[in-house]
């Protein structure tokens, strides 16, 4: 399956360019029926807040194609957040997040995957070593 990705006009399409592009940062595009996110680098407080608006409108335009979403996020280069930015993206994952969407994130190790595993409090996020191992889980069911 060949990587879609949204077109800047789209209306899912994550294009930032204040302060930067924050492409380099995060990239949010659409890998056939899984919502891809690309996550790297320091994220200051206004860049957790750009992607918490994109994320939430992003999100939004995907329920009204499929109630359930499928979700990979690649986060093995670990983002590092300024203070409040972490506790913003708990916050706005406990809101978006619905019974039945499957969340895989990639991550970069196993310790950080025990911890994933704590803070998720949910079956359906799971953490992951590899991309193709979280592909094979989001997909696996519905």
């Amino acid at each position: 399956m060949a990587t879609v990705l949204i077109p800047d006009e789209s209306p899912l399409c994550a294009s930032f360019r204040d302060a930067g592009d924050m492409r380099d940062l995060y990239r949010v595009w659409a890998d056939g029926p899984v919502l891809r996110i690309d996550a790297r680098g320091r994220w200051p407080l206004q860049v957790a807040k750009a992607y918490d608006r994109d994320i939430r409108r992003i999100i939004a335009a995907c329920r009204l194609i499929s109630p359930h979403l499928r979700v990979i996020a690649d986060r093995s280069e670990i983002p590092s957040f300024d203070p409040g930015g972490h506790e913003l993206l708990l916050a706005t994952y406990s809101e978006v997040l619905r019974e039945g969407d499957r969340v895989a994130l990639v991550v970069d190790s196993s310790v950080t995957k025990g911890h994933i595993r704590r803070i998720a409090g949910r079956e359906e996020t799971q953490a992951f070593l590899s991309l193709s191992a979280a592909r094979t889980w989001v997909l696996a069911y519905g």
